[in-house]
This record gives structure tokens, sequence and C-alpha cells, in this order.
């Protein structure tokens, strides 16, 4: 399965062409039926072909030969996601196994269709676990789906190694306590000389080991952080860590005795809260601003508003498509009823717009979009 990051979305929204071509689709992850996946594929395939000679692009066609590639090969298809999605333009061609299932879908138009991943980014799409013992180490990289280690390869292996180089005289002493859930025996110490103060400063050292490790991967990073650990370690690292987003409530457990399964499952029941309560806020926001004029639920007036930057909140119904043709230079703006080739969906549009002028988009389904409406925004102006 594959990671989509945000550097993945801003290369789908910064420099639009024409054609671009999404394709997105449901998989089968485990036995005989991932057969059928190639076959969809290829149909769909088919399908974004027709779209572009109905558009007048015969020619155009070769950006999907690379796609070609993919239909024939049998080891891609048996590892899979819940999802795929594919991306490709004259200059760009991506695709991605995702976690989360898709409706069958191909957009050929003037810009990607991006609304179906945006759920897997919100927020940034991701949350992280930091397993904190003094035996060691893991930092897990995760979203409401899954998750996987990170883990830095200078990442001290626990205590004892950031006091190697130490007089072996004030060095803490280890022993093991029961086994833990990873089939290793949690490091306990005994601190020997100076006592409470050395031992204090010991672990203070190793915490400060811990951040220039995770300096390069947490350095542009604004996802919320969960520490799991227990007393005395967590306490001092909240206090020597810096840039890290860290969420105040954490996991209370030594990690050593949790697989990174557990640690995946407890972290959501934590970062799920989080994320909930951001949106939250910004649905309440819009609610108090009803009626000011810096509020819209107008399809027309937020598409041709965001192109201009004034969208500070987008939210739009994942589950609706709006179809029609919006023309940036003129601000024209047409509804269709189905698609028509070259169609735009016009939820996708203002949510691309919105993204490129800075502002943020939050994916609702249709009982929580307010009032039912597919599309509605918070003004900056």
């Amino acid at each position: 399965m594959d990671i989509l990051k945000k550097d993945d979305l801003r290369k789908l929204i910064e420099k639009p062409e024409f054609p671009s071509v999404s394709l997105y689709m449901p998989t089968q992850q485990a036995g005989s039926d991932t057969r059928q996946n190639q076959i969809r594929f290829k149909n769909l395939i088919n399908e974004a072909r027709n779209m572009l000679r109905k558009m007048g692009l015969d020619s155009q066609g070769e950006l999907l030969d690379p796609a070609g590639h993919l239909i024939k090969d049998d080891l891609f298809w048996t590892s899979q996601g819940k999802g795929f999605a594919l991306f490709c333009s004259p200059e760009l061609f991506l695709s991605f196994r995702l976690p989360i299932p898709f409706k069958e879908l191909v957009v050929a138009t003037n810009c990607f269709h991006i609304n179906p991943i945006l759920p897997l980014l919100e927020g940034d799409g991701r949350f992280y676990v930091l397993a904190l013992s003094q035996g060691g180490v893991r930092v897990l990289r995760c979203t409401r789906q899954d998750c996987k280690e990170v883990t830095p390869e200078d990442m001290p292996k626990g205590i004892a190694e950031t006091l190697r180089y130490d007089d072996p005289q004030k060095q803490l002493q280890f022993h093991t306590g029961a086994k833990g859930g990873k089939g290793k025996r949690p490091a306990m110490f005994h601190g020997q000389g100076a006592g409470f103060d050395d031992e204090k400063e010991n672990l203070i050292r190793y915490c400060s080991d811990i951040g220039r490790s995770l300096h390069s991967l947490f350095s542009q990073n604004e996802a919320p952080v969960i520490l799991a650990g227990v007393e005395p370690l967590v306490s001092l690292y909240r206090q020597a860590s810096s840039g890290l987003h860290l969420l105040d409530q954490g996991i209370d457990h030594n990690p050593d005795e949790l697989t990174n399964e557990m640690l995946h499952q407890r972290g959501w029941g934590l970062a799920e809260g989080y994320f909930r309560n951001a949106q939250q806020q910004s649905l309440t926001h819009y609610l108090e601003m009803a009626g000011t004029g810096m509020t819209s639920s107008d399809v027309k007036e937020i598409v041709s508003e965001s192109r201009y930057g004034r969208v500070e909140n987008l939210f739009v119904n994942t589950d609706t498509r709006q179809w029609g043709v919006f023309e940036d230079e003129t601000g024209k703006l047409e509804f269709h009823e189905r698609q028509e080739p070259g169609d735009q969906d016009l939820l996708n549009t203002a949510s691309l717009n919105t993204l490129n002028k800075g502002g943020t988009v939050h994916t609702l389904s249709t009982e929580t979009m307010p009032d039912g409406n597919p599309l509605c925004a918070v003004f900056r102006y």
C-alpha cells in the first residue's frame, strides 16, 4: 500500500494541464478476486481513451500508454489496498494503492479530480505515534486505516546506547522485567552513585538524542504526534522536545508491551477526537457567521469567489458531484445534469482553487453537511 503525501497533492493541484485524466476504482486485496482488478482497470482505461476521443483528443491517447504496463503487472494487482487512484497528464503520471475504497470514476478535463482522496489528507490526513521506553523508540506514521513504522536509522537503541561512553561506575544498570508484547523484556534501571539526579540527567540526555534523530522527520511536519510511554520518561521528553505538535493526551502504557497495531488502534482513538474537534470548530464558525455575508452555500458563488482566494474554509460533500464547465479567465460557469465530455466536477474546482490559495478544505458526508448542501464556504473578506 502507498502513502499519499502532501507533496503528492501539491503536484496534482499546482500546475493543471489539459488534458488531465483521473481514475478511481475499488480493489480486491487477496485471493482469486484480485484478477478482477486488472479487468476493471483495463475497462476504465478504455473508458478514458473514449473520453479523450469524444473531446477530439485522439492524439493524446498516448499519455495513457504507461497504464498499459500496469495492466500486465500481475504482482502489482495482487498487492493492493482497498482503492486505487491514477492521475496522468502530458507531464505527470502518478498512481496510488490506498486504504479507502472508491467508486469507479473517470474524469478527463483541464485539471485533476482530487476530492475522493482529500479525506486521507485532511489535517495532513496523518498522525504519528512516538513510542518511548528506556529499551528503545518506535515511530509510527498513521492514518485512520493503517500505520507504518518510520523510525529513523540513527535513533538510539535504548538509553544504554546514549550512555555507552560513560564511566562504567556511573552507568545505569539494567535488569529484565515481564516479557513485552513484541517478545522483548522492557528495560528497567537503578541509579548508581549520585542517585535520582543522575538518573534524571541520563533520561534527559536520552531525550535529547531522540530529539536529534527526529529532527529531519518532523522539521516541516505539522501532523499531531501522540506519545506512548510511562513516567518519568514521557514528562521529561515533553519538556525537552521542540518542533513537534504533541497532543496533550498520550498512551499511558509501556510500549514494549504493545504491538504496532495496538499502538495504532489506541493512537487513532486520540487522533480522531483531535481531527473531529478541529473540523467542528470550523463548522461552528460557519454557523455563527451565517447571514453576515461572510458565508455561502451557493455553488456558483463559491466556485467564482474561490479563484480569487476569498474562501478561507470550504466544506465539500464527498458523496456528491456537480458536473459543468468553469472558465477561470472569464468566470463563466455552466451546470450540467450529467457528465459531458471535458466536464469538471465544480465541487472539485472549488477545492482546487481553495487549496491553491491557502484555504482549508473539509470533506463531509451528506449527513454532516450544513443543511444538506453539497458545498459551503466561509469567506476571508
